[in-house]
């Protein structure tokens, strides 16, 4: 559907998807753990260019959401060719139709914003030249490499 939405009905939720993505949601813990020690808000820590690469879209069809909301996907993460994050969807603790309804519930949704569903174990650092490889296993891939931004 492409009006935006606001107070959607888990049971509808499945309504409203566009399309998946794999997204690598990067914080700068360093600055996180200095901003927090402070008592500064830390959004910056999780704001930078390049701190949200995105993988290309998935139909929405592609995944099916179950009837009782639960979307069974493997979720990957490599660094530098060893496994970091692997994990099923269908072990998150909310499904992806509950978290539509909770962020809806406060947030208005337009067509394509992104809702982020959270992360499997296993986030770790990255430092430059690593090699990412992530994705959503037998839809998507995405793959880079870390820079350093030039100071």
């Amino acid at each position: 559907r492409h009006e935006a939405r606001v107070h959607i009905k888990a049971a509808d939720a499945g309504g409203y998807i566009g399309g998946w993505v794999c997204g690598i949601d990067v914080t700068a813990r360093d600055w996180q753990r200095r901003a927090k020690g402070a008592g500064r808000p830390w959004a910056l820590a999780k704001g930078c260019d390049t701190f949200l690469p995105l993988s290309s879209v998935v139909p929405a069809d592609a995944v099916v959401v179950g009837p009782d909301g639960v979307v069974d996907v493997t979720l990957f993460l490599d660094v530098n060719g060893a496994p970091r994050q692997r994990a099923s969807t269908s072990r998150m603790v909310w499904t992806v139709p509950e978290i539509l309804q909770s962020v809806s519930q406060h947030v208005t949704l337009d067509e394509w914003d992104l809702v982020l569903t959270g992360t499997p174990a296993g986030v770790g650092p990255l430092v430059p030249s690593d090699r990412v490889s992530a994705g959503i296993e037998g839809l998507v891939d995405m793959h880079f490499v870390v820079e350093q931004k030039p100071s």
